[in-house]
């Protein structure tokens, strides 16, 4: 930058800074977002300062690029806020099917459960339910039932086999 210039810019900064700060906190009712946005207006200034200089009017020319940096943050604010409007409504409609998701599962497991009860003996639920329900281990399951661990695990294989092939009698009969 030549000298000339930057006394130039140093003028109209001096000048014009304390108005065009006022100008801009009462544009967007915040005194470090108007800071940054005169900020970045006098950079522009720097950048354009060949064509500032011959402006007939300076000090308008600033306040016009004031004017259009407030514009261009409040564009931003908007497409910020729509952002985080879809967003959420997104977000919104995602926790709606999850919490239809999480229903349609719980209706199926109840169906399933009731299913299972009706093939299984009390004694045969009892264990289902000690094992798939409340994740006893094996070694819990040989204790409470009086047998090995390797009795608990047979037993689990069977009973599943039974359960597997009674629900696929089941899902024909219902098609």
């Amino acid at each position: 930058m030549k000298p000339e210039q930057a006394q130039f810019l140093e003028r109209i900064y001096k000048a014009q800074f304390s108005i065009m700060f006022k100008h801009a906190v009462g544009k967007v009712q915040d005194r470090e977002i108007a800071m940054d946005i005169v900020q970045d207006t006098f950079h522009t200034a720097v950048e354009k300062i060949d064509i500032l200089m011959v402006h007939e009017n300076p000090e308008a020319w600033l306040m016009v690029v004031l004017n259009n940096k407030i514009m261009q943050y409040y564009d931003r604010k908007k497409e910020e806020y729509a952002l985080l409007i879809s967003t959420e409504e997104e977000a919104c409609k995602e926790l709606g099917e999850i919490d239809q998701q999480l229903k349609d599962i719980d209706e199926c497991k109840e169906n399933l459960l009731e299913k299972v009860k009706r093939i299984l003996t009390p004694e045969e639920y009892g264990f289902f339910e000690r094992f798939f329900i409340d994740n006893a281990s094996h070694l819990a399951l040989a204790k409470e039932y009086g047998i090995t661990v390797y009795g608990t695990k047979k037993r689990r294989e069977r009973m599943l086999a039974e359960l597997h092939k009674e629900l696929r009698k089941i899902e024909r009969e219902n098609d």
